[in-house]
């Protein structure tokens, strides 16, 4: 390998162009708020030979963009080297991207749980990546003969990466990318920053830490301690119990209020612990702004991530109110937009059951058609109380959901829980054979896909891989289903000539900063990105999409 010091020539048109950016100074918890100072840009390409070329001065980087226009870019982890070289030229870099990182999880999702430079290095070409020179990039501020080195040798190997991964693409996982994750790229670089209400999130902090006292000092005992609710709980009620978990104390609700009590000062001392004062000093910036560190991929089943900090954990269920800190930095409204149902509506696409498509063509609540057929009974209205139990065997069965597990969830018996679940797979026969074929598929092949490609690899020594091969393809549609929406919104937005401000993504949910006067416009277009992108992925599946608006997140 020869380092070149100065500008690369032109590529092959077409031909895979590896880059790699080098910084000094980048603090490495903030990886995706650029920080520190152009270290340099390697290039590698096969028209090169064994040389690297290597700029060292930022203002270079503008020519080699533009000489390397005709390739298609190589990065690992391109949202860090897109961001670095936006720093120092207009000039997008042009799909097609080819990003190791997104296409090893993408090949190995559920194989392998790590996804570094060095572990694709020993996975692909068997040869190990010394990174110790990587930590003076942080501390010097002049590259050595031996940074120069590490910076060179890191963008040969993945260039060599790519050849490997490129032999292994399959077309499900091709079409994946080319689709939903390589655009997803491009939303995620626009997405804009979140705005929060300190001054309420730090007095919301102050109630609850208020209400962890109130019943700490009620129960005279602290909530946090094992040993001391496990002696609470035995001479208030005599219950021996083995632990405090969660699930333990939901199972004695109904024996005695102190569970409760235990539950709820839990409940507000979590709380005030990780989403109190030290994450506003943590997360929040000077003007309100919270940058999270979106992520293309970030479980096996291809939903994209949140880090630093991960705003899909904002609580919702117990404590809503945080949704309330999520305000409109323009002063406009916060416009919310999910999917109705979405998983069950992908389980009637890949197991095409004539009942439940039926149903979904039918515009019936799915939750609540399924409880009028396992209870045989046509009359049962949406505020039932059994339309729950309908719920969690319409949600639970696609993840494993047994008998037993849907007694413990209820309030009914085991047996009884036992006759809804048999009751359910005789009124939707199809779905139970979609889950052995699932099952015979992972058998064979060790892994299994969406409908659309997208694979998710199976640990058969995995106590739970049964219910795995069944609950991958259902969240990894949906998955695919959210995130191709994103980017069709943003695709949306250009044509109607609006900035892209969708600053949340959450699971089933896009939420969308608006300024005033786009709040119609941004409703029509999150409506149509759900609806177009259900019609690509899931055709002859009608998918109902929710949208509200309102002064913040907590509209919904």
């Amino acid at each position: 390998m020869k380092i070149i010091k100065g500008l690369p020539p032109a590529p092959i048109d077409k031909e895979t162009v590896a880059l790699d950016v080098e910084t000094f100074g980048q603090t490495s918890d903030k990886l995706h708020r650029p920080t520190g100072s152009f270290a340099c840009l390697s290039i590698a390409a096969r028209s090169y030979g064994d040389k690297v070329y290597q700029i060292y001065d930022h203002n270079d980087v503008k020519k080699v963009l533009n000489i390397a226009k005709k390739g298609e870019w190589a990065f690992h982890n391109s949202l860090y080297d897109i961001r670095q070289l936006m720093r120092y030229s207009k000039r997008r870099p042009l799909i097609p991207i080819w990003d190791t990182l997104i296409i090893d999880r993408l090949l190995y999702g559920g194989l392998y749980s790590t996804f570094s430079l060095g572990d694709l290095s020993r996975r692909h070409l068997q040869k190990k990546m010394d990174k110790d020179v990587r930590d003076d990039f942080s501390s010097l501020t002049e590259m050595t003969p031996g940074m120069r080195e590490y910076a060179a040798r890191d963008v040969a190997r993945l260039l060599d990466i790519v050849d490997a991964q490129k032999a292994n693409m399959d077309d499900g996982s091709q079409k994946i990318y080319d689709l939903i994750d390589q655009p997803a790229i491009w939303a995620i670089l626009d997405m804009p920053p979140v705005k929060v209400d300190v001054d309420a999130w730090l007095k919301l902090s102050e109630k609850h830490a208020h209400e962890a006292s109130i019943i700490e000092t009620d129960l005279g005992t602290n909530v946090k301690s094992n040993p001391q609710v496990l002696k609470l709980v035995q001479a208030q009620t005599g219950i021996v119990m083995k632990n405090t978990q969660r699930k333990t104390l939901d199972s004695h609700l109904n024996d005695h209020p102190v569970f409760q009590a235990i539950i709820d000062g839990r409940m507000y001392r979590d709380a005030v612990s990780r989403y109190g004062e030290k994450w506003v000093n943590k997360h929040v910036e000077d003007d309100g702004m919270v940058y999270s560190n979106w992520g293309v991929i970030g479980a096996a089943t291809g939903r994209m991530k949140s880090s630093d900090p991960n705003l899909q954990q904002i609580p919702s269920r117990r404590l809503p109110i945080f949704r309330q800190m999520f305000v409109s930095k323009y002063g406009g409204k916060m416009v919310i937009a999910d999917v109705s149902q979405q998983e069950p509506r992908i389980t009637a696409y890949e197991t095409q059951d004539p009942g439940l498509i039926k149903a979904i063509h039918a515009k019936e609540d799915l939750h609540l058609y399924v409880t009028r057929q396992i209870y045989g009974d046509d009359t049962i209205k949406k505020s039932d109380p059994r339309r729950s139990n309908g719920k969690d065997i319409n949600l639970g069965l696609t993840y494993g959901l047994t008998p037993h597990g849907l007694a413990a969830r209820t309030d009914m018996n085991e047996q009884e829980a036992e006759i809804l679940v048999n009751a359910y797979f005789q009124r939707f026969p199809h779905v139970r054979q979609w889950m052995e074929r699932q099952r015979q598929i992972a058998n064979r092949r060790n892994y299994v896909t969406t409908a659309n490609g997208r694979r998710g690899w199976v640990n058969m020594y995995d106590k739970h891989w049964q219910n795995n091969v069944i609950n991958m393809p259902i969240q990894g549609g949906a998955a695919d289903h959210t995130k191709l929406s994103l980017v069709l919104a943003k695709e949306m937005a250009k044509d109607d000539g609006l900035d892209f401000d969708i600053c949340l993504v959450i699971h089933d949910e896009l939420v969308a900063d608006a300024p005033t006067g786009t709040v119609v416009g941004w409703k029509k277009i999150m409506r149509d990105a759900f609806t177009e992108a259900a019609d690509q992925l899931y055709p002859d599946i009608p998918f109902v999409t929710d949208v509200v608006s309102g002064d913040s997140w907590g509209a919904k």
